[in-house]
């Protein structure tokens, strides 16, 4: 939602705004094809800040260089597990490398913008915002999974269908299939059950750990939103 502007100082110190540039040009219409572009300014900068809040770093290349000013005409974003830098023996970045499936292209360091949260571990890449809560993430994501297997497995509540007759095995499946395709699963769930005569049902208490499932992800999630400095 932000809105840059391109400015420059005159020589009586007053700054002139540009409203019409190559920069301003490129950034709308990051990619030109004809009169349309297969990417544009909003995606460009949408997809630079995922990359900024998965990987902790953003790279863009700049193409199509005009000849007389060295403008770019094209920005093409590079996912960062494709990106690799080479470094001289002066510690300056030679190159980027940019890898694919196909082949490995090296890029000129000034035809690349390297956006990226600091890392105290190298200097010349990004830090991710998740390394610091990767546990919370999994733990978060473990829950969802476990809440949705309970609901697809559980026949409304959990419980022990109990019988003094002897039961044959075909019996004992076909009396548990009923049962999970009339009473189980969310779209059934507290539905009035009718037993066969001789059948009880026994409903097993709910653990500590089922009961406490709501709190825990409030808490996972207060911890994954103050990671990303969000109240």
């Amino acid at each position: 939602r932000t809105t840059f502007n391109l400015q420059r100082e005159r020589l009586d110190g007053e700054i002139e705004i540009i409203k019409k540039h190559q920069a301003l040009e490129t950034l709308k219409f990051p990619q030109p094809k004809g009169l349309k572009t297969t990417l544009t300014g909003r995606q460009l900068f949408f997809m630079m800040s995922q990359h900024l809040l998965l990987n902790g770093e953003a790279f863009w290349h700049l193409d199509e260089r005009l000849r007389l000013s060295g403008a770019p005409k094209r920005i093409s974003p590079l996912l960062p597990e494709q990106v690799y830098e080479k470094v001289g023996t002066d510690g300056q970045i030679k190159a980027y490398v940019h890898k694919t499936f196909q082949k490995e292209t090296e890029l000129d360091p000034e035809d690349v913008v390297h956006f990226r949260f600091p890392n105290p571990e190298n200097m010349y890449r990004g830090h991710s915002p998740t390394k610091s809560i990767r546990y919370a993430l999994d733990t978060y994501r473990e829950a969802d999974v476990l809440n949705l297997k309970g609901l697809m497995n559980n026949a409304v509540p959990t419980g022990i269908l109990k019988t003094e007759q002897a039961i044959t095995e075909p019996e004992r499946e076909r009396i548990l299939a009923n049962w999970k395709k009339l009473y189980g699963g969310a779209d059934n769930a507290h539905k009035t059950a009718l037993l066969p005569k001789g059948m009880d049902y026994q409903r097993v208490q709910e653990t500590l750990a089922e009961l406490e499932y709501h709190q825990g992800k409030i808490s996972t999630r207060d911890e994954i939103l103050a990671n990303y400095r969000v109240g």
